[in-house]
């Protein structure tokens, strides 16, 4: 079929008049705006919100380029059982961090929903069960032949299928009666307070007494950082 006359397509759009019908909408039409989170803090302890990224270029091949990237976009006050955060419009999908502000503990993890609203119940229970998820990791990276650390790594090194890795280690976690789950145990050693760019670096290495090889600390410009030596050795070192 051959093209048609100008005059014939252009009588699609235009009346006999030469005005647009009224029929046609063609106002510029908005970007949806993202859902919103809804934060129900039970603890009585004022939160600071993180979003964490993983920089730009990072590449697995060098983990160092791995640690994420905390940016404080909230706060919650406590005993708040109706605060609200909205996402960018130009990023709906965030992982969010909550974190005690006179601490920097993470008491809560999430990534919001991009296809709806977001609900957080941040119970008051939060603070013990962070503390036993810090304490395992302590144990976890101190201890690195324990029964409980090869169980783990088993979970992470030999599981081929990184999608299952957060429902197998919660599954563990579960079975071995540990109060917390994946979302509190993953931001160790880079909760807000370690990594945060924005503020002092608290650099936590977990080691033995006898160091071999030599333990290297990594700070940003003007940090300060702390070495915890454990279990063998409870004492710390301000550097």
């Amino acid at each position: 079929m051959g093209l048609k006359p100008i005059r014939w397509y252009l009588k699609l759009f235009f009346s006999s008049d030469g005005k647009i019908p009224k029929n046609i909408n063609l106002k510029k039409t908005k970007s949806p705006m993202p859902n919103t989170v809804y934060i129900n803090n039970q603890l009585n302890q004022n939160l600071d919100i993180y979003t964490f990224t993983v920089p730009s270029g990072a590449s697995v091949s060098n983990p160092e380029t791995m640690y994420p990237i905390y940016t404080k976009v909230g706060t919650v006050n406590a005993n708040d059982p109706k605060a609200t955060y909205i996402p960018s419009a130009d990023n709906p999908l965030e992982n969010l961090s909550f974190a005690i502000q006179t601490t920097g503990l993470p008491v809560c993890n999430a990534v919001t929903n991009i296809l709806g609203d977001t609900n957080i119940v941040i119970g008051t229970d939060a603070i013990t069960n962070a503390q036993a998820a810090f304490g395992f990791y302590q144990s976890y990276k101190g201890s690195p032949y324990s029964p409980a650390a090869l169980q783990i790594n088993g979970i992470i090194l030999d599981n081929t299928d990184l999608t299952q890795q957060q429902s197998l280690l919660n599954a563990w976690f579960k079975t071995n009666n540990y109060p917390f789950d994946y979302g509190l145990f993953h931001p160790y050693p880079t909760g807000p307070k370690t990594m945060d760019v924005h503020s002092q670096a608290h650099i936590i290495a977990i080691a033995h007494r006898i160091l071999s090889p030599p333990l290297k600390l990594y700070c940003p410009n003007n940090s300060l950082a702390k070495l915890y030596l454990t279990p063998m050795d409870q004492s710390h070192t301000n550097l």
